[in-house]
C-alpha cells in the first residue's frame, strides 16, 4: 500500500475516540510511521486496538503499517484488519479508501474498488479530494475494460485538478473525447501546477 494509505490517512480527519491514550497512541503510531517506523507503528495501532477495540482507525492504520513492513505477509492478514475496521463502521473513509486499494491494487479484484471509491465520493465533501478519488477510480475502469468511464472519470477529475499524468493518460487514451470538448482542450494543453496522490 506505501505511501498512498499513509499521505490519505493524512488528509483525512478521523475521530479516535474519548480516551487519551488511545488518541495519544494513533498520534505517536502516525509519527512513527512518517519516520519510516512502521513495525514501531504497527505496535502503537496494537495498543491502541487493546485499549479500545471499538474503533475502525487503527485496524486500518494497522494493515497499512504491516503491508508497508513486510513484503511476505501477504494479504489475507492485511484484508482481515480492513474488513474488522468496515465491520465497525462502513463510513471510516480511511478503510473504504484502503479496501478499495488492497483490492485492487493486490487481489485485482476491480469491481470491488469502483464500488468502494464510488461510495467514498459519496461520503467526502472536498472537492479536490474527489478528484482524486475519481482519478484512482478511473485506473479501476481501465483495467475492467470499461474506457468510457475510466475517460469519464478522468475528464472529471481534469476538471477540479492539474496533474501531468492524468493529462498524458487522457490524451493517450481518450483523444477522440477532446475533439468535441474545447473546455477541456484548453485544460489539457495548461502546464502542471498541482500534484495530489494518484495511485498509478
Amino acid at each position: 500500500m506505501k505511501q498512498a494509505i499513509l499521505i490519505f490517512s493524512i488528509l483525512l480527519i478521523s475521530s479516535c475516540g474519548n480516551h487519551s491514550g488511545h488518541n495519544e497512541l494513533i498520534e505517536l503510531g502516525e509519527q512513527a510511521e512518517l519516520n519510516g517506523n512502521f513495525q514501531e507503528a504497527a505496535d502503537y495501532y496494537k495498543q491502541a486496538i487493546k485499549i479500545d477495540p471499538s474503533k475502525p482507525k487503527p485496524y486500518s492504520l494497522l494493515a497499512g503499517s504491516i503491508a508497508q513492513n513486510c513484503a511476505d505477509c501477504g494479504s489475507d492478514t492485511v484484508l482481515t484488519l480492513l474488513n474488522k475496521a468496515y465491520e465497525l463502521d462502513s463510513t471510516d473513509e480511511l478503510t473504504i479508501f484502503n479496501l478499495a486499494y488492497v483490492n485492487g491494487r493486490i487481489l485485482n479484484n476491480y469491481g470491488k474498488p469502483i464500488d468502494y471509491y464510488s461510495k467514498l465520493i459519496e461520503l467526502t465533501t472536498d472537492l479536490d479530494t474527489i478528484a482524486m478519488i475519481k482519478a484512482n477510480r478511473a485506473n479501476m475502469f481501465m483495467r475492467s475494460g470499461d474506457t468510457s468511464s475510466y475517460c469519464s472519470d478522468l475528464k472529471a477529475a481534469l476538471e477540479q485538478i492539474e496533474h501531468e499524468q492524468l493529462r498524458n493518460n487522457y490524451l493517450i487514451n481518450c483523444h477522440e473525447y477532446i475533439e468535441t470538448d474545447l473546455n477541456l482542450k484548453v485544460l489539457l494543453d495548461s502546464n502542471n501546477r498541482v500534484d495530489t496522490i494518484i495511485q498509478e
